[in-house]
């Protein structure tokens, strides 16, 4: 993710906030998706690395885009919603992991 967001805030200034964050958020996608499907460990490593290049870059530019589109006076309320709900998202999924993980132990 840190080379993501090396990579890509670097690249979303010459390039466009706007075309980076659609490919960034297409990378992470496609290659979730594609690791949802491999059978091996090391392919699925792989795909996890690039989806993380893609997230990454993702991170630091939807906030500089995030706060372009916005008028200035709900700037940093807006903002502050957008950090709230994503630490709100990954509490969330956290929370899904260790209500699974007592019952994946009956399963076995």
């Amino acid at each position: 993710m840190m080379v993501g967001a090396f990579f890509w805030g670097g690249m979303s200034d010459k390039v466009g906030r706007r075309q980076c964050l659609l490919i960034c958020m297409s990378t992470n996608g496609f290659f979730a998706f594609l690791s949802s499907f491999v059978q091996g460990y090391g392919l699925f490593l792989v795909c996890r690395i690039f989806a993380g290049f893609g997230i990454g870059g993702a991170v630091p530019i939807v906030f500089s885009f995030f706060s372009e589109v916005l008028s200035r006076e709900k700037r940093g309320e807006h903002l502050s919603w957008l950090c709230m709900f994503w630490m709100i998202g990954e509490i969330y999924a956290s929370a899904m992991a260790w209500a699974i993980i007592p019952h994946y132990g009956e399963c076995i």
